[in-house]
């Protein structure tokens, strides 16, 4: 029970931080469009961030169904 009062917990998380994520996406755009000789470098930093957030909320959900299976 603790666990999963715990994992509620992280997900109500994992929403805020989405939406700080979808924020940075956003700058990031304009901040390209403003110098675009950084333009790759940033997109190449949001595509860190995306593919580590993606990686996040699969073993969030993971383990959510873990717990769900018990």
């Amino acid at each position: 029970m603790q666990l999963q009062r715990r994992l509620s917990g992280l997900e109500r998380d994992l929403a805020a931080i989405q939406a700080k994520l979808d924020s940075l996406n956003k700058e990031a755009d304009r901040l390209q469009d403003e110098k675009p000789e950084e333009a790759a470098a940033i997109r190449e930093k949001i595509t860190q961030i995306t593919e580590l957030w993606q990686e996040l909320k699969t073993m969030v959900c993971m383990t959510d169904n873990d717990q769900n299976a018990l």
